[in-house]
C-alpha cells in the first residue's frame, strides 16, 4: 500500500434512537436516524504527529490498523460533545476511514455489506481499543446513514455474541411522515458510564434490567411499524413507554425526565432519551419541532437538533498537499 501525500478527508454523522434504544446492546430491535449535524476528520502524513488534545479515539483508530507512521489529524464537529448522539462513534469513524485512506488502504462503502463490514469494525474498535462500553447500534447507524429499523440477534453486553459469533445485524430503511425535534440538556456524560452499570446487573440476572430490555425491544419491533404507517398516536405510546421503563432502571437522570415533561407540557406527543440517559439528549414527537422549539425556548433550553436522514460514513476527496 501507498500512503497519500496530501490532506484526506472523511466524515459521519450523529445519530438518535426513535425508539427500542438500548435493547440493541441485548438483541434487541432499535428505530435510528442521522441528525443533522457531522464529525469531519483530515488527516496528513507529517515529520511528526499532530493529534487532537484527546488522541484516545485517534490512538484506538491506529491500533486497530496497527500502522504507526507520523501524522497530522484534525477534528471539526457539528455534534454536542458527550450529549448521547453517538459523536465518538462518528469522530472515531471518520478517522479510521481517513488513516485507512491515508496509508493506501481500500475504503469501500457501496454495498450494504461493505457498510455493515466497516460498522463492525468501528465498533470492534470503539469497544476493544478505545474500550468504551458503547452499543450496537451507534457504529451500524453511522456508517449506513438515512433513518433503519435495526434488529442485532446474539449480541450482548461485553461480548458480540454468547458463543463468539457474529450473527448477521438485521436492518431495514425506513420512511415517515412524522416529526421530532432533539434537545439537548447541556449536561455532558460519557455513555459507558450509562451502558456499563446496566450490563453488569443484566448480566448477574438482575430481572428488572432483564424484563425491561426485553420489553424495550419489543417496542422497537413495534415502533418500527408505527412509523412506516405514521401513526403518531401509537408511536407517542411506545416512547412514552421506553422511556418510562428506562426511568424504572435508574438510567434517565433528573435533568432528562424535567426536560421529558417540558416537552410534554408544551405540546409534544411524547419524549425520550435519544441515547443514554444522566444528561445528554431528548427526542421529541411533535407536530412542528419549530414551534416546539420556540415553545421550549422560554423554558431556558438553547440546544436543538432535527433529525435529517442523511449519508452515513462517507470518504471525501484527498486535496492537495499544500
Amino acid at each position: 500500500m501507498t500512503a497519500s501525500a496530501g490532506w484526506i478527508t472523511a466524515s459521519a454523522p450523529g445519530r438518535a434512537g426513535i425508539i427500542g434504544n438500548p435493547s440493541d446492546i441485548y438483541g434487541g430491535c432499535v428505530v435510528s436516524c442521522t441528525v443533522a449535524a457531522r464529525n469531519s476528520c483530515r488527516v496528513r502524513l507529517s515529520d511528526s504527529s499532530n493529534w487532537p488534545e484527546d488522541p484516545r479515539l485517534i490512538k484506538a483508530a491506529v491500533q486497530s490498523l496497527g500502522w504507526n507512521q507520523n501524522f497530522d489529524c484534525e477534528w471539526q464537529t457539528q455534534i454536542p460533545r458527550s450529549s448521547g448522539l453517538s459523536g465518538s462513534t462518528a469522530a472515531l469513524a471518520s478517522a479510521l476511514c481517513a488513516i485507512t485512506a491515508l496509508i493506501g488502504g481500500s475504503v469501500n462503502l457501496h454495498s450494504q455489506q461493505d457498510r455493515l463490514d466497516w460498522a463492525e469494525k468501528v465498533r470492534w474498535t470503539e469497544r476493544y481499543c478505545a474500550d468504551i462500553m458503547c452499543g450496537f447500534q451507534d457504529a451500524h447507524m453511522i456508517v449506513q446513514g438515512g433513518m433503519n429499523a435495526m434488529e442485532f440477534p446474539g449480541r450482548f453486553p461485553f461480548a458480540d455474541s454468547i458463543d463468539g459469533v457474529f450473527e448477521p445485524v438485521q436492518i431495514e430503511p425506513i420512511s415517515t411522515n412524522l416529526q421530532f425535534l432533539m434537545i439537548t440538556t447541556g449536561v455532558e456524560r460519557v455513555s459507558g458510564s450509562v451502558h456499563r452499570p446496566l450490563a453488569q446487573r443484566w448480566l448477574s440476572g438482575d430481572q428488572s434490567v432483564v424484563d425491561a430490555m426485553a420489553s424495550i425491544g419489543k417496542l422497537g419491533q413495534e415502533g418500527k411499524t408505527y412509523l412506516a404507517c405514521s401513526n403518531v398516536l401509537a408511536l407517542a405510546d411506545a416512547m412514552k413507554a421506553n422511556h418510562l421503563l428506562m426511568q424504572g432502571l435508574g438510567a434517565t437522570g433528573a435533568e432528562v425526565d424535567k426536560l421529558v415533561l417540558d416537552c410534554l407540557d408544551q405540546g409534544a406527543y411524547a419524549a425520550k432519551l435519544a441515547g443514554a440517559g444522566h444528561g445528554g439528549t431528548v427526542i421529541a414527537l411533535c407536530d412542528s419541532p419549530s414551534d416546539l422549539e420556540k415553545r421550549v425556548r422560554k423554558l431556558g433550553y438553547t440546544r436543538f437538533l432535527t433529525l435529517l436522514p442523511q449519508a452515513g460514513l462517507r470518504l471525501e476527496l484527498a486535496t492537495d498537499p499544500s
